[in-house]
């Protein structure tokens, strides 16, 4: 996704203008439809990452997890969906309009913003990645279905059936057995 400073020369003829143009929007057309989009979800996972999500690599269009409300890297993505085929046209017809301008305008703006997450390394996700693997590591559904794998044993072996509450009780008096140290 690298710029090129001769893109950014004056140009000396109307041929060369237009020439600048789509080399310039052979870029720009890349940077939106050669890049992967990530997701809220393939973020968290690092899908796209290969788990590194301290990547430097700009292979792709990140998600920031910055708040809904604000963010508009899926508005600017749509925009150029709209817009994108539209310059293209203009620019085979080699015809400089205001209409042509505005048009390129709202492009070079798409790209611009979407490179932005192209380029941002940052890590937008930690917390929520952190927060997630917090919750697995304090989960309790391990511990839960072992006790009522116990308990379902307990109630249900033949002729020395117990009620819940006995089995409940037995259960108790051997976890304590295995965590009381031996006298």
């Amino acid at each position: 996704m690298a710029f090129y400073d001769d893109l950014a020369r004056d140009p000396k003829s109307e041929e060369e203008f237009w020439t600048i143009i789509e080399e310039a929007f052979v870029q720009v057309k890349a940077v939106f439809t050669d890049y992967l989009v990530e997701t809220r979800e393939g973020a968290l996972a690092g899908t796209l990452r290969g788990g590194n999500f301290r990547d430097t690599a700009v292979s792709f269009i990140r998600y920031r997890g910055v708040d809904k409300d604000i963010d508009s890297r899926d508005y600017f993505l749509e925009l150029r969906r709209e817009f994108l085929p539209k310059v293209e046209r203009q620019i085979k017809r080699r015809k400089l309009t205001p209409k042509f301008a505005k048009d390129w305008g709202v492009v070079m703006m798409c790209h611009g913003f979407v490179s932005a997450h192209i380029l941002d390394d940052s890590d937008g996700l930690f917390h929520a990645r952190a927060n997630r693997r917090s919750a697995e590591a304090r989960s309790r559904d391990s511990q839960k279905k072992w006790v009522a794998r116990q308990i379902l044993g307990l109630i249900k072996r033949g002729r020395g059936r117990l009620t819940r509450k006995q089995a409940d009780a037995r259960l108790a008096e051997e976890v304590g057995r295995l965590i009381e140290p031996a006298n």
